[in-house]
């Protein structure tokens, strides 16, 4: 039976303590603890993950397709142009990528940060 009263006690004694550390509904309570950081877009993220040589790849890709578009809209007849532009524009296409890679590596070799 007394430790019963014994853990009644201490669930008293536990509340009031509680009780008396409460600031009130008044008071805004800063957290002191660890804050969470707050993460990256997942596409960014993504992105982040890859190895330099194939973000390089991926960019020249991007960047030889925004090229040939740029081309086809800038020129009024391209399907009038003889077959060797067509070559070219692809040959360009395919090197974009390649580029990239050579400059990723470049760049991941001669210790540049991200």
């Amino acid at each position: 039976m007394s430790s019963r009263n014994e853990q009644e006690r201490l669930a008293r004694l536990r509340a009031r303590q509680l009780q008396e550390r409460d600031p009130g509904p008044g008071v805004k309570v800063d957290w002191k603890g660890p804050r969470p950081q707050k993460r990256k877009p997942l596409m960014e993220e993504l992105f982040g993950a890859l190895p330099r040589h194939v973000k390089g790849g991926l960019i020249g890709l991007v960047i030889g397709i925004v090229l040939m578009t740029a081309v086809q809209y800038l020129i009024a007849n391209v399907w009038n142009l003889p077959p060797e532009w067509m070559v070219c524009g692809v040959v360009a296409l395919l090197l974009a990528p390649v580029l990239g890679i050579i400059i990723a590596r470049g760049t991941d070799l001669g210790g540049f940060a991200d």
